[in-house]
């Protein structure tokens, strides 16, 4: 039979002091794993955190139809003066800028409303004279 080790409170501690010292490490490896996961699923920030660069609205490299709907919902808003109102229809908003831009730059002048794409079918690519005399600038292509 083995006769018992004699308790010495000097290898108590040390041992305890290894033990502490490899739950460290582990809390450790386990906070870089965790990073490393968020950072992979959310390489923008976390949801709802206020972290630069986190965008906020419609995405800007993204690629989608012109929406009707989405025009009207950010008119309403601006109308009510609600914050943000322009967050989500980025892509309608600055498609009739152009257009009123474009036309501006042949005479035409808009004083209110939103100008909105008819197609590229039904856009005219060509100057179309009115009953009036007036000549209308056509998009190009």
């Amino acid at each position: 039979m083995q006769e018992p080790e004699e308790f010495s409170i000097e290898t108590a501690i040390t041992d305890m002091v290894e033990k502490v010292n490899g739950i460290g490490e582990k809390v450790s490896d386990i906070e870089d794993r965790v990073e490393k996961a968020e950072k992979a699923q959310y390489p923008y920030g976390v949801p709802g955190s206020r972290v630069h660069g986190v965008r906020t609205g419609e995405d800007p490299l993204s690629s989608r139809p012109f929406s009707l709907m989405r025009l009207n919902i950010a008119l309403q808003k601006r109308a009510s003066n609600q914050p943000g109102w322009n967050d989500n229809a980025k892509l309608e908003l600055s498609l009739s800028e152009r257009l009123q831009k474009e036309y501006s730059s042949c005479g035409q002048v808009f004083d209110s409303g939103e100008l909105v794409p008819l197609g590229a079918d039904l856009m005219p690519t060509s100057d179309i004279e009115t009953e009036e005399g007036k000549v209308l600038p056509g998009i190009k292509k």
